[in-house]
């Protein structure tokens, strides 16, 4: 069964070949993880390591944001399971956090609980929908974590879709930054590099497949980045466009 990570990375990776970063007759497929997916061309296999970009990640103690967003994944998920489980209608629900707010771990299911009661209880019919912000939700227990849920009811049968906006954010790459995503897929990249032809690694600043909104620094490639990736590239926000990085041993 394939997960949301694995389908993410596909995505990104076919938006990468779209882009003309891989040949379009490429095949593409899950990896073993690691690699995150494999491309294979003719008689070449390329093993390709997929990581987001966020903009206050350090080389060191990691990304806050990316924590926060692996935390309000986790309360989706767990709403969007939840929902599954009482009905068979195609509701679509966008969850909007409150980026200021950390969510704890012992919070995923209230929240979880929480937002898929406030969405049941609400007459909705198909083609209609309706936005909660926090001050119409708001009571003794509501979470503040939340700024509000976005919510519409699609014709046809299906099971809820449940999703995390993050379009909002925004900033620049910096050098610090992406040798930093260079330097946590390493042990990766040495795990896999002698099953492939070659071991990339694709960097994703793109809005559309759900990654930080990061506009690409002026001198990116002027850059050079320590690595044992073969090749590596960085995809821009609008997922239409990519660079490729010089990397050295």
């Amino acid at each position: 069964m394939v997960t949301e990570k694995q389908k993410f990375e596909l995505n990104a990776v076919r938006l990468f070949r779209d882009a003309g970063g891989l040949d379009r007759a490429s095949e593409l497929a899950c990896g073993s993880d690691p690699p995150d997916v494999l491309a294979r061309a003719g008689e070449r296999t390329f093993g390709i390591e997929v990581r987001r970009l966020y903009s206050d990640e350090k080389r060191r103690g990691g990304s806050p944001d990316r924590r926060r967003h692996s935390v309000c994944t986790a309360v989706v998920d767990r709403a969007a399971a939840l929902h599954k489980q009482i009905s068979d209608r195609f509701f679509h629900v966008s969850v909007h956090f409150n980026w200021n707010s950390a969510i704890q771990d012992h919070r995923v299911p209230i929240i979880a609980a929480m937002l898929v009661d406030v969405v049941t209880r609400h007459p909705l019919k198909v083609g209609e929908s309706f936005t909660f912000r926090s001050e119409d939700l708001w009571g003794p227990t509501w979470p503040e974590e939340v700024d509000y849920v976005l919510v519409g009811l699609l014709d046809g049968p299906s099971p809820p879709f449940w999703g995390l906006s993050d379009s909002f954010w925004a900033g620049e790459t910096t050098f610090d930054l992406i040798q930093a995503a260079f330097d946590s897929k390493e042990s990766r990249t040495r795990a896999f590099a002698e099953a492939v032809d070659e071991a990339w690694l694709l960097l994703i600043c793109d809005g559309s497949v759900g990654a930080s909104l990061l506009r690409l620094h002026p001198g990116i490639a002027d850059d050079s980045y320590r690595s044992s990736f073969d090749r590596a590239f960085v995809l821009d926000h609008s997922g239409k466009k990519f660079s490729e990085l010089t990397v050295s041993t």
